[in-house]
């Protein structure tokens, strides 16, 4: 998040609006929630009625001077994950952030949750191989639909291209800035 902060200062037209801060401009349902952060996405799975819980490890804002907002979600993946895990029911694994987040979209979950007219899901991993790996799994989960919903890089993508210059991928395009120039 320094990252992102240092990069708005930098551009001098950004604000950042970190999670909390987020708090008020979201619906009064969702502020008076245990954990208002959290995505909860019914869908059919397998011919089943389940629900998955999607919560972001953190959400923010980049807003413009004419208040046009990037609402982002962030997922910092350490290594440590399954990726590929089919189940969907019990332990952890990228594949089923995919699938709450893919769902929460096609719900629209994110508007009657958060407020938001729009939003990207931003992971950054340690690997290029691995976000291969999540890249492939993403086309799977999603039949290579919504790809500028998500986007993907690494410690040493930011590193060279500032976390708001060309270091994100999606499954369709490399080299994606987050701001428009």
């Amino acid at each position: 998040m320094m990252q992102f902060g240092f990069a708005c200062r930098a551009d001098g037209r950004l604000r950042l609006i970190d999670h909390h801060e987020l708090l008020p401009l979201m619906p009064a349902e969702t502020r008076a929630k245990r954990d208002p952060f959290k995505l909860s996405v019914p869908f059919e799975h397998n011919a089943k009625s389940i629900t998955l819980a999607v919560v972001p490890d953190r959400v923010f804002s980049l807003v413009y001077p004419d208040d046009t907002r990037h609402n982002l979600s962030l997922e910092l993946d350490r290594g440590t994950m399954d990726i590929n895990a089919k189940r969907i029911v019990g332990k952890s694994s990228f594949r089923k952030k995919l699938l709450g987040y893919y769902n929460a979209w096609l719900q629209k979950k994110h508007t009657e949750t958060w407020g938001f007219q729009s939003f990207r899901v931003l992971t950054i991993t340690p690997s290029e191989k691995r976000l291969v790996n999540m890249l492939k799994a993403q086309r799977e989960v999603t039949r290579d639909r919504a790809s500028g919903l998500f986007l993907y890089t690494t410690p040493e993508r930011l590193a060279a291209e500032g976390a708001l210059g060309p270091a994100w991928t999606s499954s369709r395009q490399d080299h994606i800035s987050l701001v428009r120039a």
